[in-house]
């Protein structure tokens, strides 16, 4: 008792919550040993069908984070998508006036070589992905 106040011994919340916590389930799942369930409507990496592509460049033109350039391949223009500028807004989807490009649940795209980001056209494939790169 210091001047008439009793002071009180008090947990501090920080071990409260750590102890809630021991005996409660993750919230998290064991990622990359289960993987998640994604949704429909869920923007992975676009992927390109360069067999329906004509080259009009309009999914460059559109492109509002100018993640697609219109390369010369083969003798024809064919779009080469930077991953590491996409914002996976599907723009150049929408505008493709032959669809020639795809939604997929594409998600690991984590690199430490941001060249391998980049999908060149490979107009004998119908379509490229990051893992056909070297």
């Amino acid at each position: 008792m210091v001047n008439g106040l009793v002071k009180k011994s008090r947990v501090p919340a920080v071990f409260k919550t750590v102890l809630e916590n021991v005996f409660t389930k993750p919230a998290t799942k064991s990622y990359p040993h289960q993987k998640p369930n994604l949704s429909e409507k869920f923007r992975g990496q676009p992927v390109f069908d360069f067999s329906a592509c004509i080259g009009c460049g309009l999914c460059s033109r559109d492109c509002p984070a100018k993640a697609i350039e219109m390369v010369l391949t083969e003798g024809k223009k064919h779009p080469q998508l930077n991953l590491s500028k996409c914002v996976f807004c599907y723009q150049c989807a929408e505008t493709c006036p032959k669809k020639a490009i795809h939604i997929s649940c594409i998600y690991e795209l984590a690199t430490t070589d941001k060249s391998s980001l980049v999908m060149k056209p490979n107009p004998s494939s119908p379509s490229d992905s990051p893992s056909s790169h070297g």
